[in-house]
């Protein structure tokens, strides 16, 4: 038992740091490229923030964007519009210009190039999607998580070293007692 309670000690210690490592890194990354999307092996990650795409996207749905060699109608599309990126379905290429229209738009969006075009939206990812979403509630849950284990390992510390206190002076008190019954018996 002592074995398992070790073990998962030292899983809830790594499983935090990673969690505390990543927390620490998203925080630094996004700093440095002052909100420039961070490519991940060639993978971008953004949040839908708009409804502009829905039904295929919905608001909070976290996507995967790659880049691709060529862009064709129809594919969804991130791309680099003022300071901010867009995720729309392209409607018309005309050479290097791009049109896009959101889905649940009525009007296409003004022409582009196509080196705005940071990538290909390729996959949407449902858990992300609720981590994103629910990322405060989650982070309020770990952190109280992690109290209560800290909480807990000192009351189980503060209980081991009760038990043995009393252990002990019940042990000094069957020895005294064996004594002054040595006494009397003598």
């Amino acid at each position: 038992m002592k074995v398992i309670s070790k073990a998962l000690n030292i899983i809830k210690n790594i499983v935090l740091d990673i969690i505390i490592v990543i927390l620490i890194a998203a925080v630094v990354i996004g700093q440095l490229n002052k909100g420039k999307p961070v490519p991940i092996f060639g993978y971008y990650f953004f949040t839908i923030v708009s409804g502009s795409m829905q039904d295929t996207l919905q608001i909070d749905d976290s996507i995967i964007v790659k880049k691709a060699d060529e862009y064709k109608v129809n594919d969804i599309v991130t791309y680099k519009h003022d300071k901010t990126y867009v995720t729309h379905r392209i409607v018309e290429i005309d050479g290097d210009m791009v049109i896009t229209k959101g889905d649940a738009n009525t009007v296409a969006d003004p022409p582009f190039h196509k080196d705005q075009i940071l990538g290909k939206y390729v996959y949407k990812n449902d858990i992300l999607s609720f981590l994103v979403k629910y990322r405060f509630v989650i982070i309020i849950i770990l952190a109280i998580l992690y109290v209560a284990s800290l909480i807990f390992e000192n009351v189980k510390e503060l209980l081991k070293k009760d038990k043995k206190q009393q252990d002990e002076e019940v042990e000094n008190n069957e020895e005294q007692q064996e004594e002054k019954d040595d006494k009397e018996d003598a």
